[in-house]
């Protein structure tokens, strides 16, 4: 969703998180919108696409248990039994956040998003109902087998990748975003730093 496309267009961004069927929930501290959870391409009785947008980039596990209640109360209000997420490859932040809550990658599409005149590879997770249990969500964690927990398979080829990943870090050179900053999709505007987005 956030590429060259929509880079420092508001319109395109409004239009795709717009569209009919979106499902949005405004994430709130002290009174104050601190984020947006937001849910597409929901397929009754299926699936859904979640993503999630945090412009204040704290992190921790209240950040995690808001994610996965909300996750499990839109599968549960539609029926669905799993939840899908996209992730670009060189957003070392939101992958960290989504290894740390134990999200399963399935998969990596190569080459799936423009960002900046360069084409990125996203890595794809999902979730099912049946995991988004009461002990996850209070923990803030997914319960998960020690390879799913470390990822190996779809990253085992790329040892370096998932270093930077289970640290968090940044990529320095070649960094298509420029900011290593928290998101599944990339970022939207140059402010982007600012921000913590996942697709």
């Amino acid at each position: 969703m956030f590429s060259d496309v929509t880079l420092n267009d508001y319109q395109h961004f409004l239009g795709i998180v717009m569209v009919p069927g979106t499902v949005i929930l405004s994430v709130e501290v002290e009174e104050k919108e601190i984020g947006l959870i937001y849910f597409t391409e929901i397929s009754h009785a299926t699936s859904a696409f979640g993503h999630y947008i945090f412009w204040d980039r704290k992190s921790g596990a209240g950040r995690h248990r808001v994610l996965l209640t909300a996750q499990r109360l839109i599968m549960e209000e539609f029926g669905l039994h799993r939840m899908d997420m996209a992730v670009p490859i060189f957003a070392f932040s939101a992958l960290h956040r989504l290894h740390k809550i134990g999200y399963r990658i399935e998969g990596r599409r190569k080459e799936a998003l423009l960002y900046k005149g360069r084409w990125a590879d996203l890595l794809l997770f999902g979730v099912l109902l049946e995991e988004l249990t009461d002990e996850a969500i209070e923990q803030g964690h997914i319960k998960a087998t020690d390879e799913q927990h470390t990822w190996h398979g779809l990253l085992k080829q790329d040892d370096l990748l998932a270093a930077k990943i289970l640290r968090g870090g940044r990529q320095r050179d070649g960094d298509p975003a420029g900011t290593g900053g928290e998101s599944t999709a990339g970022n939207v505007l140059d402010s982007s730093r600012d921000v913590e987005k996942v697709t």
